[in-house]
C-alpha cells in the first residue's frame, strides 16, 4: 500500500519542486527558527543540531548556512526585508502542507485565516521542544550520578549510545508532529508516530549513505564547479530529505487507512460515469441526514458508509462544493458537509452538471461542430425533460428518511 501511495501520488515530483522552495527558503526559515529558540535560551543550541545533522553530508553547504543564520538579526533587516523573509518560509510550509494533503487525498489547504498563525505555530513549537531536550542531555551529561554510573563496566556503553540517539529521538518527534499536525485532516497520534519512526530512521541511513556515495564524487564536483561545488550536492542532499520525509507521510496514511485498505486496492480508477454515480448518493445522503436531524456528513463516514475509497469520496465531494451543491459546516480538516441549498432546489442535473462541468470547448471544424453540438443538445434536453428534473428531495423521498 506504501509503494502503491508512493507512486500514485508522484511524490517524487513533489520532491522536486520542494527542494527549489527549500533553496529559497531555507536561510529566513533557519533563522526563524533560531530566533524563536532565544525565547527559551537555546539559540546555540539548536544552530548546533542543525549543524550536526547537516555537516554530516555536506559540510561546506552547512558552514555557509550556520555562519550566514548566525550572523542574521531581524531587528536589522527592517519591516519590509523581515515581511518578505516571512512570507517565503510561509510559502515553503504551505507548499510542504500541499504534499502531504496529497498523500491523505485532501483537496483544500487551511484558510489564510488559519495558514499564517499554524505555520508560524509550527516553527515556534519547534525549539521549544528541541531546547529543553538539549538542555537535558547537556545536564545529565555533566551530572555526577551519570559520571558515577559510566564508571560501571557495561553501563557505559548503555549510556553512551542512549545520550547519542537524543538527536535521533527528537528527529522522530519532529517527524510525528510534521505529519500530525500539518496536513489538513484529522491524523492520529499513532499512525503520526509511526510514520515519524520510519521518517527518522530512514534519514539516519540516509545521512551515512549519502557520506558514502558523494565522497568521492566531491572532489570531482570541486574540479567542475569550482567553489560552487557544494551547491549540486546539497541540492541533492535535499531532494533525498524531502522523499524520504514524503515516503514517511505515505507510512501515516497507510497506518491509518489501513482497514480501508480493501477499498482501495478493489476501487478502480472513478470514470466519470462511476464519479456521477457517486456524487449523487453523496448529495442524496446530505440532504438525507439533514432532513433525520443526524450529525453532518465527514468524507471518512461516507468512505465507510458507501464503502467507496476515501480519495475518491474528496475529489467527488470538492467538485460538488465547487459547484454549491454542499458545503462544509463544521471547520477545516475534515469538516462535516451539509447541502448549500434546500434539497427541493437542488435538480439531479444540477448535481450531474457540478460533476462533469460545462461545456465550453468548441471544434474548430464548423461541420463538425454543428453535428457533435446538436446531438449533446438533444441528451441534454432529454435529461432535463426525465429524470433529470427530479430534486434531492424526490430523492430522499424515494430512498426513505429513516433507513
Amino acid at each position: 500500500m506504501i509503494g502503491e501511495g508512493f507512486v500514485r501520488d508522484q511524490l517524487l515530483m513533489r520532491s522536486h519542486s520542494l527542494t527549489y522552495l527549500t533553496l529559497l527558503s531555507i536561510v529566513p526559515m533557519l533563522a526563524l527558527v533560531a530566533t524563536f529558540g532565544d525565547l527559551v535560551g537555546a539559540r546555540e543550541q539548536i544552530i548546533g543540531l542543525i549543524q550536526e545533522q547537516l555537516s554530516t553530508a555536506v559540510p561546506d553547504a552547512t558552514e555557509y548556512l550556520v555562519g550566514f543564520v548566525q550572523g542574521l538579526d531581524f531587528r536589522q533587516l527592517g519591516a519590509g526585508a523581515g515581511a518578505v523573509l516571512v512570507f517565503t518560509t510561509i510559502l515553503a510550509v504551505g507548499n510542504a502542507e500541499k504534499a502531504l494533503n496529497a498523500v491523505w487525498g485532501v483537496q483544500e489547504q487551511r484558510s489564510w485565516l488559519r495558514r499564517i498563525p499554524d505555520y508560524l505555530a509550527l516553527l515556534v513549537i519547534a525549539p521549544l521542544l528541541v531546547g529543553p531536550a538539549l538542555a537535558m542531555r547537556g545536564a545529565l551529561e555533566s551530572q555526577t550520578i551519570v559520571q558515577r554510573l559510566m564508571e560501571i563496566p557495561g553501563l557505559e556503553a548503555l549510556l553512551t549510545a542512549g545520550l547519542t540517539q537524543v538527536p535521533t529521538i527528537m528527529l522522530v518527534v519532529a517527524f510525528s508532529f510534521l505529519y500530525w499536525f500539518l496536513p489538513n485532516t484529522d491524523v492520529k497520534a499513532g499512525p503520526a508516530l509511526l510514520g515519524g519512526l520510519v521518517a527518522a530512521l530512514l534519514f539516519t541511513l540516509l545521512q551515512k549513505a549519502f557520506v558514502q556515495v558523494t565522497g568521492g564524487a566531491a572532489a570531482r564536483f570541486g574540479a567542475m564547479f569550482g567553489t560552487f561545488a557544494s551547491v549540486p550536492i546539497f541540492m541533492l542532499w535535499v531532494y533525498y530529505s524531502w522523499a524520504v520525509t514524503l515516503l514517511g507521510a505515505e507510512v501515516s496514511y497507510a497506518t491509518q487507512t489501513l482497514p480501508r485498505y480493501r477499498r482501495e486496492v478493489r476501487g478502480t480508477p472513478a470514470g466519470p460515469a462511476a464519479r456521477e454515480t457517486l456524487g449523487l448518493a453523496i448529495a442524496a445522503e446530505v440532504a438525507r441526514a439533514f432532513r433525520t436531524g443526524r450529525d453532518p456528513w465527514t468524507t471518512e463516514a461516507l468512505s465507510a458508509h458507501l464503502d467507496v475509497p476515501l480519495r475518491v469520496v474528496r475529489e467527488v465531494m470538492a467538485e460538488l462544493q465547487e459547484g454549491g451543491i454542499v458545503r462544509p459546516c463544521a471547520g477545516e480538516g475534515d469538516p462535516g458537509y451539509q447541502l448549500g441549498r434546500s434539497a427541493d432546489s437542488v435538480r439531479v442535473v444540477d448535481v450531474l452538471v457540478a460533476l462533469r462541468g460545462e461545456r465550453t470547448t468548441e471544434v474548430q471544424v464548423a461541420e463538425v461542430q454543428a453535428v457533435v453540438a446538436g446531438v449533446l443538445g438533444e441528451i441534454d434536453h432529454a435529461a432535463d425533460e426525465g429524470s433529470g428534473q427530479r430534486t434531492l428531495k424526490d430523492l430522499v423521498d424515494a430512498m426513505g428518511a429513516t433507513a
